[in-house]
C-alpha cells in the first residue's frame, strides 16, 4: 500500500478531497493546515506539515493550489515518489500577472481582521478569487481562514521561488482556472506535454466541479510506470 498524502488550498479543509477515487492500492492521507507561529519561515512551516508523513513507507505527495507550494518545498527534505500539483505552479514563469502586481503593493498588507465577517469574505472569494457560480461556504471550506494566517500565505506564495528541480513532477489544470490561468501553465510545455495534464473547463475548485475526471488523471498518474 502506497500512502498519498493531500494538502488543500490556502487555509482549505481536506474534506475539499472527498470527492476524489484513488486505485485500490493507495491510501489517501490528509494533512490539514497547521496555523503559523510568528514570524514563522517558509522552511520551519514546511518541516511542521512534514510530521505527519511517514517516510518508512512509499509515499506520494498531492498539493492543491497554494498546497502545491508547500509539497515542492517538502521534497527539499524528503524524497516522495511523485509530486503532483492541482491547480498550483511549479516555477515562476507559470505566476499570473496578479502576483506581480500583488507583490509590488505588498497586498497583504491590506488584509485586515473586519474583512473575515463570513458573508463578506464569502462574497468575496466566491466572486474575484474562484469565480465560480457553485457557491462555497467558507466557513466550512477554509476554518483556518483569518487575517494573520492569510496575510502570512499570501506573502509566502507572492514570494516563492523554487530553488531544486524536483524529478516526478506532473501538473493538472483546469482551462477555465482563473486564479492562475491555465495559459500560463500550457506555455511552459511547449514541446514537452508529457507532464501535464488537462481538465477541461474546469476552474480552480476542479476537485469540486470535475472530481470524476480528476480522479482519472489521479489514477493514470499513480500507476504510470515510464517516467
Amino acid at each position: 500500500m502506497t500512502n498519498v498524502y493531500f494538502i488543500s488550498g490556502m487555509g482549505a479543509s481536506c474534506n475539499v478531497f472527498d470527492g476524489l477515487q484513488l486505485p485500490n492500492q493507495y491510501q489517501k492521507c490528509y494533512i490539514e493546515w497547521k496555523l503559523q507561529e510568528q514570524n514563522e519561515t517558509l522552511e520551519n512551516y514546511t518541516k511542521r506539515m512534514m510530521t505527519d508523513i511517514d517516510t518508512t513507507q512509499p509515499f506520494i505527495l498531492v498539493g492543491y493550489s497554494f498546497g502545491g507550494v508547500i509539497i515542492q518545498e517538502m521534497s527539499k527534505y524528503i524524497a516522495p515518489q511523485k509530486t503532483i500539483l492541482l491547480a498550483s505552479i511549479k516555477n515562476e514563469n507559470q505566476k499570473p500577472f496578479s502576483y506581480s502586481i500583488g507583490k509590488t503593493i505588498r497586498i497583504e498588507k491590506l488584509i485586515k481582521p473586519w474583512l473575515f465577517n463570513d458573508n463578506l469574505i464569502s462574497w468575496f472569494f466566491n466572486r474575484f478569487v474562484y469565480k465560480t457560480e457553485k457557491k462555497i461556504n467558507l466557513k466550512e471550506f477554509l476554518p483556518q481562514l483569518n487575517a494573520s494566517y492569510m496575510r502570512w500565505a499570501i506573502h509566502t506564495i507572492l514570494h516563492w521561488r523554487p530553488t531544486i528541480k524536483i524529478q516526478k513532477l506532473y501538473q493538472i489544470h483546469g482551462t477555465k482556472d482563473h486564479t492562475i490561468p491555465y495559459i500560463r501553465i500550457n506555455r511552459t510545455y511547449i514541446g514537452n506535454h508529457i507532464d501535464l495534464f488537462t481538465i477541461e473547463n474546469a476552474g480552480h475548485l476542479l476537485v469540486f466541479e470535475k472530481p470524476n475526471e480528476v480522479s482519472a488523471v489521479l489514477r493514470n498518474i499513480l500507476e504510470k510506470r515510464i517516467d
